[in-house]
């Protein structure tokens, strides 16, 4: 058994999870160039 053996399912929370963290990112940066346009 070797430790980092991720399955489908595993990647596939793996990956939405940090599709998430991105999306947070991104939309802090939108939020603070809409600021800045007003």
């Amino acid at each position: 058994y070797y430790f980092p053996a991720f399955n489908i399912a595993d990647s596939a929370i793996t990956l939405g999870a940090g599709l998430l963290i991105l999306d947070m990112f991104l939309e802090t940066k939108r939020n603070k160039t809409m600021k800045n346009e007003k």
